[in-house]
């Protein structure tokens, strides 16, 4: 068969580039590595970054958030281990500042997703992540909706995070599906938030 003569987009990063450092979590669709990245065509510097990876092969690179997810931050300011992010980030005790910060930065984000017509789906604790200032990044778009118009028809075909979803969604009723969906997720995560990581 013959390859297609596609040109590099150019997001596009050369694998040599990219050098695996270690492990900072996994899950059921790969293992996140912390990485570095250099320019390339000699130019000087390097960066961290996060590379997501199937066998070894990264395939997403991403802004590298060394205090990793919120549920985990969460839980290792109360000495739990995280079954997830692996970073060795040492986490202070956490005060209703903190907790208010979190919770606002997540509204403000979730706002803005709202105004671009934007259905998250999948908002969580566990996929919030921090960069080295707290800063709250909301991630994992893999089952969000856009201009409130496109849908799976039965939700309950596919695998849901039950816990955070609305009911409309788990009574796979999208014709009801709005921003207000996201709502209550943001409930359930202001529960995480203030019980310090509680299921």
């Amino acid at each position: 068969m013959e390859l297609l003569n596609v040109e590099v987009d150019k997001w596009e990063i050369p694998l040599g580039q990219i050098s695996l450092e270690e492990v900072i979590g996994s899950g059921a669709f790969g293992t996140v590595w912390r990485a570095t990245l250099s320019r390339g065509n000699g130019k000087r510097g390097i960066r961290f970054v996060a590379a997501k990876c199937f066998s070894l092969h990264p395939i997403l690179i991403m802004e590298y958030l060394p205090r990793g997810d919120l549920l985990g931050y969460l839980r290792k300011s109360r000495g739990i281990f995280d079954k997830y992010y692996r970073g060795k980030l040492q986490v202070a005790q956490l005060g209703t500042y903190d907790l208010m910060s979190f919770s606002n930065q997540i509204a403000t984000g979730m706002v803005f997703l709202a105004s671009r017509g934007i259905i998250h789906r999948d908002l969580a604790a566990r996929n919030v992540l921090l960069d080295k200032n707290r800063v709250c990044k909301i991630t994992d778009f893999g089952l969000s909706y856009q201009n409130f118009k496109y849908g799976h028809g039965n939700a309950k075909k596919g695998c849901i995070p039950v816990k955070w979803t609305a009911p409309e969604i788990l009574f796979g009723d999208p014709a009801n599906l709005s921003s207000k969906s996201d709502v209550w997720s943001f409930g359930v995560v202001l529960y995480e938030i203030f019980t310090i990581g509680i299921t």
